[in-house]
């Protein structure tokens, strides 16, 4: 999300452009059921143990991080 200030405040600071902008990363995350969970976690198991990905690991769901990122655009 970001926003352009117009002309008539750039101008009364001697800029071309100005932006402000904002964003966030995995900010929330709503999951109505709870047996699927996580959307981006990989599966280990299928039930029958012909996943790919039980070959003898153990996976481990860590946290996924939050990222905020704020910005500033400036043009002179």
């Amino acid at each position: 999300m970001g926003y352009t200030f117009p002309a008539s405040v750039t101008s009364k600071l001697k800029l071309s452009r100005l932006r402000i902008y904002t964003s966030a990363q995995n900010f929330f995350l709503l999951v109505k059921d709870p047996v699927i969970g996580d959307p981006e976690v990989t599966p280990t198991n299928q039930g029958d143990n012909s996943s790919a990905f039980t070959q003898g690991m153990i996976w481990h769901n860590y946290p996924k991080p939050t990222t905020y990122m704020v910005g500033l655009q400036v043009g002179f």
